[in-house]
């Protein structure tokens, strides 16, 4: 297999899929940490050189400290702050709120069982991220916006994915909602990076997909209608 056309292929796409990875990845690392897991906070008594007894906070990790906080060794004392249910951005439509979604995106495919419904998403999200990486090399080294959209479903794709196989659900964060004053309220379902990747890059292939289809049809007509007339000179 030629590397220079692997790397006209799929560097691009690959480079923007690591981004909406990391990002996605550290993005949900954060919303557990604020929005879920309560913070420890654990401090020793220690004796100052002077001969005065002051705090010392231990500097930890947070699952060292959860450790330390069931069973606080002597003189070690301990509280835990636990993080609010939310954090309001802008308070009539824009929360960041903790939740985990055992289902599809934007909670879809929730009346499925379980047992049937998380293999099920993991083996579809395998078998899209191999159709993408199968239509990213049909397409080659054109159509820039197409293969920026498919590195966006990439990403987003194996982002839930490794929630999915890690934790047995995706975490979610974004709550987008209209709380107006005059009663009711309208709640979008709880998404997140990977999912806002994946619908971004499908929005891109709607619109753009036809016209890169088009193209292609086009250019491999006038290679064909090219071909047949080199032939037919040198058959003259």
């Amino acid at each position: 297999m030629n590397r220079a056309r692997l790397l006209s292929v799929y560097q691009m796409p690959f480079l923007l899929m690591a981004v909406i990875i990391g990002l996605d990845q550290w993005t949900k690392k954060w919303a557990l940490a604020a929005l879920s897991t309560p913070i420890p906070r654990c401090w020793k008594e220690v004796t100052l050189p002077d001969g005065r007894r002051a705090s010392q906070l231990l500097n930890e990790s947070i699952t060292e400290l959860q450790q330390i906080l069931v069973a606080p060794p002597q003189g070690v004392s301990c509280w835990a702050n636990t993080p609010a249910d939310h954090v309001e951005i802008f308070h009539s439509w824009f929360w960041l709120r903790y939740a985990e979604n055992r289902a599809a995106a934007f909670s879809l495919t929730e009346s499925i069982p379980e047992w049937f419904r998380m293999p099920m998403l993991i083996t579809v999200s395998i078998l899209a991220v191999g159709g993408v990486l199968w239509w990213l090399w049909k397409l080659g080294s054109e159509h820039l916006v197409l293969r920026v959209a498919l590195g966006l479903v990439l990403g987003g794709a194996i982002g839930n994915l490794i929630d999915r196989v890690s934790l047995g659900y995706v975490i979610d964060f974004i709550d987008w909602h209209l709380r107006p004053a005059y009663g009711w309220a309208w709640t979008f379902p709880t998404f997140n990076i990977a999912d806002s990747a994946v619908v971004c890059g499908g929005a891109l292939i709607l619109i753009f997909g036809g016209k890169a289809e088009g193209k292609t049809e086009k250019k491999s007509t006038d290679q064909t209608t090219s071909d047949d007339e080199t032939f037919t000179e040198a058959s003259t």
